[in-house]
């Protein structure tokens, strides 16, 4: 899921931050530029597909092939933007209304490329044949609805920019970032409508779960299970105000955790809202609009004092690659760390870290033996596994850990103001 998130992310940027105008006519007339980008959109992920249902891709090799074609996608819509399909809708519709036009038309090619490939590359013998789903239609829906939630912010940002009425800028911002306020405490309102949460089935784990949280002091909406991501192991906590505030399971984990390990899982949910991390997720995240705007201010005036026509796409690419570095290094650092944080909650709420070491290990069998696989999000199965060991046997391990969150926070917010003193010198 993550990795389907990070290709999103540099969709949107592609839509975000294509220089107007860089595309130039290919074809005579404006209605043919845009229809040559959209027929020319789905060539490159076709053939990808094609190849990869050629070499008949096992399950273990579906991620690779995963990533080269969310890579072709991406190649796709720098050619359908770079043939000029902005300049295309500016023909037709008020110039105002070609981002959110062109967001919309390739945004919905980029999810139904997506439902195609996870559509052709479904074999439910060999591929999960743990899970629920029971076609390949029903699965790639399942698939689409993972990520889709997470477009919406970008479409409510981009309709509010659309439709603002000229203010001044102080006003403007003011309204912009009330609105986005408004609309994270609500997201998950959103989220489990996409996800179809339903509720746990087994009353009893429900009461174990319900003493957990009340032993934690810790108010939430709902328990359920999400209905997407059956044949992951993988729970989640959605929500900053505990009215709005769900944790979700996927049915395949409650199936096959034992109780006690299970409630590890939610101990380590907790442990996320506990520590702060709803709020300190957005906060790391705030470095990244900084960035771009201290390129676009900063670097962008150089650029057209030493470049001609290839400034505007100079600026394009060290954007796209400043943001890409930033959200895979940076962003992922504090995600591993956050994560470590809330593992040792979890060894805390339970007085030592034996039920939380079993569910990793549980899930890394039941994965295929992932105890060693890496990740830029999470510490890979063994390393969390053995850090926990390890503050078994020495808790003043958690302290440390502690310090090093603060102190990497409190560079973080140092790291923030030289960024927006850069922006006034």
């Amino acid at each position: 899921m993550f990795s389907s998130l990070f290709y999103l992310f540099l969709a949107l940027t592609l839509l975000t931050l294509w220089p107007a105008g860089l595309g130039e006519p290919l074809l005579s007339n404006a209605p043919s530029n845009l229809i040559g980008a959209l027929l020319v959109f789905p060539l490159i992920p076709a053939g990808v597909l094609l190849i990869l249902l050629l070499l008949k891709s096992k399950k273990k090799m579906r991620p690779l092939f995963s990533h080269f074609y969310q890579i072709a996608l991406l190649l796709s819509l720098c050619i359908s933007l770079e043939m000029g399909a902005e300049n295309s809708l500016q023909a037709h519709i008020s110039p105002e209304l070609v981002p959110l036009a062109l967001s919309v038309i390739f945004m919905t090619l980029y999810l139904t490329a997506l439902f195609i490939f996870h559509y052709a590359t479904y074999y439910p013998r060999t591929l999960y044949p743990e899970s629920l789903v029971t076609s390949a239609t029903e699965f790639s829906t399942r698939e689409i609805r993972t990520i889709i939630p997470f477009v919406f912010p970008y479409f409510f940002l981009l309709l509010l920019i659309t439709f603002l009425p000229e203010l001044p800028p102080l006003w403007s911002s003011l309204i912009l970032l009330a609105a986005l306020i408004l609309f994270v405490l609500f997201f998950p309102i959103v989220v489990v409508a996409l996800w179809r949460m339903e509720p746990i089935e087994d009353p009893q784990l429900v009461r174990q779960m319900e003493s957990i949280c009340l032993h934690a002091k810790f108010r939430y909406r709902a328990l359920g299970t999400w209905t997407v991501m059956d044949h992951s192991l993988t729970a989640a906590i959605l929500g900053i105000l505990p009215k709005f505030r769900y944790i979700l399971f996927t049915r395949r984990l409650l199936r096959e955790l034992p109780s006690s390990q299970v409630m590890a899982v939610l101990a380590h949910e907790i442990g996320h809202a506990k520590r702060g991390h709803l709020y300190k997720i957005p906060f790391v995240l705030l470095g990244m609009p900084l960035i771009a705007y201290l390129i676009l201010l900063k670097v962008d005036p150089w650029l057209r004092l030493h470049t001609e026509e290839s400034a505007d796409l100079l600026i394009f690419v060290l954007l796209l690659f400043s943001l890409s570095l930033y959200f895979r290094f940076l962003f992922g650092f504090y995600l591993r760390m956050f994560e470590r944080e809330a593992d040792l909650f979890s060894l805390e709420a339970a007085g030592d870290s034996r039920a939380l070491i079993e569910a990793l290990d549980t899930i890394g069998i039941l994965s295929g033996g992932t105890h060693d696989k890496p990740s830029w999000h999470h510490y890979s199965i063994r390393q969390r596994m053995d850090f926990l060991a390890k503050v078994n046997d020495n808790a003043a391990l958690i302290d440390k850990h502690q310090r090093k969150v603060r102190i990497c926070l409190a560079a973080y917010a140092l790291f923030l103001f030289l960024l927006t003193a850069a922006l006034w010198i």
